[in-house]
């Protein structure tokens, strides 16, 4: 899993393909959460599966800040 902080956010990037489910599940609560807006809700890769298939997500800053920027890279 690839960590990278950006303007918006934190960019959560599969690393490997059983990776993808992981940031799979992270869209799925980052768009079910009341706390995100539309626009961040958009902030993702397509949903994909496949041997060279990478899913990301943009995760706002204010969301788990401590746990994020101690994993980004």
């Amino acid at each position: 899993m690839k960590i990278t902080k950006t303007s918006s956010g934190y960019r959560v990037q599969a690393s490997t393909q059983r990776e993808n489910a992981v940031v799979s599940v992270l869209v799925a609560l980052l768009q079910s959460s009341p706390e995100i807006s539309p626009d961040e809700r958009e902030r993702h890769s397509e949903i994909a599966d496949g041997p060279t298939w990478r899913n990301w997500a943009i995760v706002p800053e204010r969301i788990w800040p401590e746990q994020l920027e101690a994993m980004a890279g």
